[in-house]
């Protein structure tokens, strides 16, 4: 995991972020049939600092495990999907697989057309890893960017897909974009990291909801519900 962190912390201190991938919901894909699978949710690919931050790995790194945790947690409590494995219990499946493996996961839920298919290398690929796992399906998230919304504001763009390797395809693609109602308190140690950590939680948040839904509406194009 250690290479799989220097990767994410790289890219933490990129200039732009790559485009958004088109929004993409399954036919017949449903929050009842999700409930019903085991879930391993891979390790954020990717995070963006806002435009003029300095660059520390340890804020990344802090941003990047708030995203784990929160994911998994939020996807146990709410029941969303039937169990669930995090990216703390996957490191050992990770490692093995090489440092290279969360990054095609990625790639693979980001490049797919309007069907949600995966090209046959990436359907293997990630059919070896959801085997390993121990897991029917894997939620990946893919990016997580930061931009400004007023003082001590951010909105966080959360980009994730839920894929089916079994089905080698993508079942569910969205970028969920957050602002917290309110400032973080004035105590915090950090306002600017505070407040990015509010709006990653919001995004969080949001995303289970709108896994708890599938089914239930059409995507838009933004990946607002």
């Amino acid at each position: 995991m250690k290479a799989a962190a220097a990767a994410l912390l790289a890219l933490a201190c990129a200039a732009t972020p790559t485009p958004d991938p088109e929004p993409l919901a399954a036919p017949g894909f449903t929050a009842e049939r999700l409930a019903s699978q085991r879930l391993a949710v891979l390790p954020l690919a990717a995070l963006l600092l806002p435009q003029g931050t300095t660059p520390g790995d340890s804020l990344a790194a802090a941003l990047s495990r708030r995203v784990d945790g929160g994911l998994v947690t939020a996807v146990v409590r709410t029941g969303v999907s039937g169990s669930a494995i995090g990216p703390a219990d996957l490191a050992p499946v990770l490692t093995a697989l090489g440092p290279d493996a969360v990054r095609s996961a990625a790639s693979a839920a980001g490049a797919t057309g309007p069907d949600g298919r995966l090209s046959a290398p990436a359907a293997e690929e990630l059919a070896a890893l959801a085997e390993a796992a121990g897991a029917d399906l894997l939620l990946v998230p893919r990016s997580l960017v930061f931009v400004p919304a007023g003082p001590l504001r951010f909105e966080a763009r959360l980009t994730a897909a839920l894929l089916d390797p079994g089905a080698g395809r993508v079942v569910w693609r969205a970028t969920i974009r957050a602002v917290p109602s309110t400032p973080p308190p004035g105590g915090a140690a950090n306002l600017a990291a505070a407040a990015m950590e509010s709006s990653a939680d919001v995004a969080i948040q949001e995303l289970v909801l709108r896994l708890s839904r599938l089914g239930e509406e059409p995507e838009e194009p933004n990946g607002g519900p």
